[in-house]
């Protein structure tokens, strides 16, 4: 476990860091804007998700919210929630498009751990991804993730590296 919060702490840091080198100098436009829209990832499974967002120039956050029945091993449905957020730094590359990068972190509610010998599966990591603006409404999303580290309902622990990522539409107020 330890390992695994190094490995964590350096990815961000590691993530973070161009920060520094690509600090946008126009601040004059940095308006916030909200935004709905959909996610397709495949953190802690394979999910499509419903999101709303805030970004400016420099930084965004958003969240995915989901529900999907799953049949367990004994062929009973149960009700799945997860929620997934991103939350990071944004560099603009030209009018329309950003490089983004920061933290991720999802986490899923089931009913199917019912026993103390397993536990609501998580994760969080770090994230890289572009955005573009094809209109002043409409924005469209890719992110992956170099690092991220999973606990699953075993409590069996994960390391991924460039193996998650997210696709996603948003509609901007």
């Amino acid at each position: 476990m330890r390992t695994n919060i190094k490995i964590c702490i350096v990815s961000t840091v590691i993530a973070l860091s161009p920060a520094a080198i690509f600090a946008n100098k126009d601040t004059t436009s940095n308006n916030g804007n909200y935004s709905i829209g959909m996610r397709i990832s495949n953190h802690l499974g394979e999910e499509t998700a419903i999101i709303a967002g805030y970004s400016t120039e420099q930084f965004l956050v958003d969240i995915g919210l989901n529900r999907e029945d799953v049949t367990t091993n004994s062929g009973k449905k149960r009700a799945s929630f997860s929620a997934h957020m991103h939350i990071g730094a944004r560099y603009k590359l030209d009018k329309n498009t950003y490089f983004d990068y920061g933290l991720i972190g999802a986490h899923n509610i089931s009913e199917e751990k019912n026993t103390d010998k397993k536990v609501d599966p998580y994760e969080y990591g770090t994230f890289i991804g572009l955005s573009w603006k094809p209109t002043k409404k409409l924005q469209m999303s890719m992110k992956i993730s170099p690092y991220t580290f999973e606990k699953k309902y075993n409590r069996q622990e994960t390391n991924h590296y460039f193996s998650e990522g997210s696709i996603s539409t948003s509609y901007i107020f």
